[in-house]
């Protein structure tokens, strides 16, 4: 499974989207990505390749992913 198109991982990151559908993985990995975006708006699109990777890498990342 594939990781949504940047958009949506954008949006996923830079608002305050509900994740509580998601794996406990998955949410504290997005949460990391939103503090460090909030503290450091510059590094969004390192973080939006940063969330594919991991997607890319774990399969349950993925169907959560395909939820949203």
């Amino acid at each position: 499974m594939s990781a949504p198109d940047p958009n949506t991982i954008k949006s996923l990151i830079v608002t305050n989207a509900d994740l509580s559908g998601m794996s406990l993985a998955t949410r504290i990995f997005i949460g990391r990505l939103r503090i460090e975006v909030a503290n450091n708006p510059a590094c969004l699109s390192d973080k939006i390749a940063e969330l594919s990777g991991f997607v890319g890498k774990n399969a349950f990342a993925a169907t959560d992913l395909a939820l949203i």
